[in-house]
């Protein structure tokens, strides 16, 4: 699959066809300043309320593009020296306003009123406030003008409240402008937006209703007038917290070992300016509530692992539109570093300038004296439709003897990336160039030579080779783009070319250098409802990709048709064919492999998202004549007994066979491998996840969230043998092979040799339960008990019985309390 989908797909199958209305995002409303306080308790009885203008012209966008809601809402806007207010009133039928409670920043199935601001009129940031009938609040931002784009990791500290009335329901949201970069200048107009969504009757309504054949966010929005006499942005924002855990680790020995631990620290925010903000982290918490995924990895490459630590997140919008690749913050910390201080400033400066800068020192746990700077720096301008930006990251280390030898002693990566858009934003031209260098010793340049970023170590490589005595090495890429946003044909035509010395995995993330991708996709979207479909698409999809010494690595084609009925059930299948290509990575350094010809097919179908009983299945197949298949499949279930409660259940299996499977490479083959054996194996691989969730809600400010994840993965080789000839797929079967205990001989026409055994399973069982409670904004008492088990064994056991076994394996207990308090001056 390519990774240049985009999120246009989701976004145009839920439309209506519609061409842009000129005279809605004209719509304008007037703030007006409040002359005594107002209580955020859901009740607008303050006179300030009374006297703001109203607004009432909101339209649907679903179900039916531009027509009257269903029931009227009312909209007032105020702010005084301290926050900016929202007043909503939204009229339901008596008795019909669902009041189900979700944990902070989960909204899917309960009737919600959302405020987005642009406050520099940027036509492509903005930040979006949302609150629910029961008086959850949720937070993201939008870091791109599109409209269904969202950073959900943005944590402000702001309030609201809703009160149920006997034909409605009405919500207060103050929003601190500690909370909000805005411009420091008089008389400055907001881009604003109003959204409220009722999930009984699939009501989607706006203010300003995006078209829905059209990609597009804030610059639909309205202008947002009378913000005068605004604070400048300053003051200081502390976040200290305490914690405390324990872990317990069973043992097969005269008992568990017990493990205490305790820490403080210190984050703190700085405001400088209207646009500014400095971030300070002093011993930071960085321990993750939430574990990540277990994963069996066979391939050659790292695996990508989600960001959820708060310092990295916060502020985190400005390195959003870097090139991809460049910053990887899991990097930072990870084990066995230990995170000693880190700094970050961002926000915007000028008219239209946009700036960030990160800076962290960390340790080795092992060895105290080596020490690592981090750093990543990005500024981007805006100029009407236009964005052009730079980034840099680098990493230097402070090591020597062996360490020297093991790791780069530097890197930095650096480049520029721009887009502009024309057309009211239908078309979009971007793209970006840069190099990379990493410096150090030369055994550690030369281990980065022969990782699968890069395989120079590659016998049959004739456009580059190993170099054992270098000490620096240097790489570049660029990548183009242009892009049709909008109307009943849309796509996009992307060129990547990256060197085979590039290399950013220092500071970023790169599975692959040495590439040249030609890709491309378009589709046809028909956005006009009939009685049984609110949309349906048709999508063709193509991809090529080569290396400089002219290996075809990946060519696909593909075509797919999706669609939304009027009850909002979506569903999508999806056929591909595979060109015949060669694999690079499939002998871990050494030759080529030939790979034949495929297909695949893809199919989904879910349910609507805001329904008290939702569901989703997936599954996926996958063919070549070679012997190497894969099924897959999945689902999910989601059910609401009570208000308070919501249960998931989500399972997954996977069932592959590859006769490709690479086992092991060992010395002695013949002159047509290089001398080397490469030895394969037949792989059938069983897979079996079982996600559970249950969350509890109090209230909007206390929840309790349990997730339990066993999981089992399980691979029998058979059928050994060993690579013919380079650039071919022909194996010869060793017939004369005995398994006994962790080792495999092999006796090869009198030649005998031993590798280890391949087959394995894998068991896991991970599972949390997290008590969250915000005794006031900003602040967090957090109590959590961990579960992790896990182990593995050098044969393949039954998916049923491996999964059982996962609740017996060998673990760890956590328990853990934390406590953060958010100060504010």
């Amino acid at each position: 699959m390519s990774p240049l989908r985009p999120l246009l797909a989701a976004l145009v199958l839920v439309s209506a066809a519609a061409a842009p209305a000129a005279a809605a995002r004209g719509k304008s409303v007037t703030a007006v300043r409040a002359t005594s306080g107002i209580a955020v308790d859901g009740a607008l009885d303050e006179a300030a309320w009374a006297a703001a203008e109203p607004i009432r012209d909101l339209e649907q966008k679903l179900p039916a593009y531009g027509a009257r809601p269903r029931y009227p809402s009312e909209i007032r806007v105020v702010f005084d020296g301290d926050a900016l207010y929202i007043g909503a009133r939204m009229w339901n039928a008596p008795g019909a306003t669902r009041q189900v409670m979700t944990r902070r920043d989960q909204t899917r199935d309960a009737e919600r009123f959302i405020v987005s601001f642009d406050p520099y009129r940027t036509r492509r940031l903005a930040y979006s406030f949302a609150v629910t009938a029961a008086g959850v609040r949720a937070d993201w931002i939008h870091t791109d003008d599109t409209e269904g784009d969202r950073d959900m990791s943005w944590d402000p500290v702001w309030s609201a409240a809703t009160r149920l009335e006997a034909d409605g329901w009405s919500a207060e949201l103050r929003v601190p402008w500690s909370q909000l970069r805005y411009p420091d200048r008089a008389g400055a107009v907001w881009g604003v937006n109003f959204n409220r969504y009722d999930p009984d009757v699939n009501e989607d309504v706006f203010w300003i209703a995006v078209p829905r054949d059209r990609v597009a966010w804030s610059s639909y929005m309205g202008e947002l007038h009378g913000l005068v006499g605004l604070p400048r942005r300053s003051g200081v924002e502390l976040l200290p917290y305490i914690s405390s855990s324990v872990r317990v680790a069973e043992t097969d020995g005269d008992g568990d070992q017990l493990r205490p631990d305790g820490n403080v620290g210190l984050d703190a925010k700085v405001s400088l300016g209207a646009g500014l903000t400095l971030d300070v982290a002093v011993n930071p918490d960085f321990g993750q509530v939430e574990a990540d995924p277990a994963i069996v990895n066979l391939t050659a490459y790292e695996v990508s692992l989600p960001e959820r630590r708060p310092f990295f997140v916060a502020g985190n919008e400005i390195f959003a539109s870097a090139p991809g690749h460049y910053f990887y913050s899991r990097r930072i910390g990870d084990e066995p570093d230990r995170l000693l201080g880190a700094a970050k400033l961002s926000g915007r400066v000028g008219g239209g300038t946009n700036v960030g800068a990160l800076a962290a020192i960390t340790e080795d746990k092992t060895a105290s004296d080596d020490v690592t700077g981090w750093s990543v720096a990005r500024v981007e301008r805006e100029v009407d439709a236009s964005r052009i930006g730079a980034t840099v990251a680098a990493v230097g280390r402070a090591i020597d003897g062996a360490a020297a030898r093991a790791q780069p002693s530097g890197a930095v990566v650096a480049g520029v990336d721009g887009t502009h858009r024309w057309d009211d934003g239908g078309w979009e031209l971007g793209g970006s160039s840069g190099v990379s260098s990493i410096w150090g010793h030369r055994d550690a340049i030369a281990a980065i030579q022969t990782t699968s970023t890069h395989y120079f170590q590659r016998p049959d490589n004739t456009h580059v080779e190993l170099d054992p005595t270098r000490t620096t090495l240097s790489g570049w890429h660029t990548n183009g783009h242009v892009a049709r946003r909008a109307g009943a044909i849309q796509g996009q035509a992307e060129l990547l070319v990256e060197s085979p010395e590039f290399d950013t995995n220092p500071t970023g993330l790169l599975a692959s250098a040495d590439e040249i991708t030609a890709s491309g996709y378009g589709g046809w979207y028909d956005t006009t409802p009939s009685t049984s479909w609110l949309a349906w698409q048709v999508e063709l999809e193509a991809a090529s990709t080569w290396t400089f010494g002219n290996e075809r690595r990946m060519t696909y084609g593909q075509a797919s048709i999706s669609g939304v009925t009027t009850s909002l059930l979506h569903g999508y299948v999806g056929a591909g064919l595979m060109a015949p290509s060669v694999s690079d990575t499939r002998t871990r350094g050494g030759p080529l492999v030939s790979l034949p010809a495929g297909a695949y097919v893809m199919a989904n179908a879910s349910s609507n998202n805001s329904s008290i009983a939702t569901w989703g299945v997936n599954a996926n197949a996958q063919y070549q004549p070679s012997g190497t298949s894969e099924v897959g499949a999945g689902g999910s279930i989601s059910l609401r007994p009570d208000a308070r409660v919501r249960f998931e259940l989500a399972p997954r299996v996977k069932l592959a066979r590859d006769r490709l499977a690479y086992v092991a490479t060992m010395p002695g083959g013949p002159a047509d491998t290089f001398g080397v054996r490469y030895v394969f194996g037949a792989l059938e691989q069983r897979e079996l996840v079982l996600v559970t969730r249950v969350e509890l809600t109090l209230r909007p400010d206390l929840a309790i969230d349990l997730y339990l994840e066993p999981f089992v993965s399980t691979g029998t080789y058979t059928d050994l043998a060993e690579l013919e000839a380079a650039g071919t797929r022909d194996l010869r079967r060793y017939d004369d092979v005995t398994r006994r205990g962790a080792s495999v001989t092999v006796d090869d026409g009198g030649a005998l040799f031993s590798l280890p055994e391949p087959d394995f399973t894998a068991r896991s069982l991970r599972s949390t339960a997290v008590l969250r409670w915000e005794p006031r904004p900003g602040s967090t008492l957090y109590a959590v008990w961990q579960q992790d088990r896990g182990d593995s064994e050098l044969r393949a056991r039954a998916l049923g019985s491996g999964l059982a076994d996962s609740f017996t394996a060998p673990g760890a207990h956590t328990i853990a309390v934390k406590l953060a308090w958010w100060l504010a001056r």
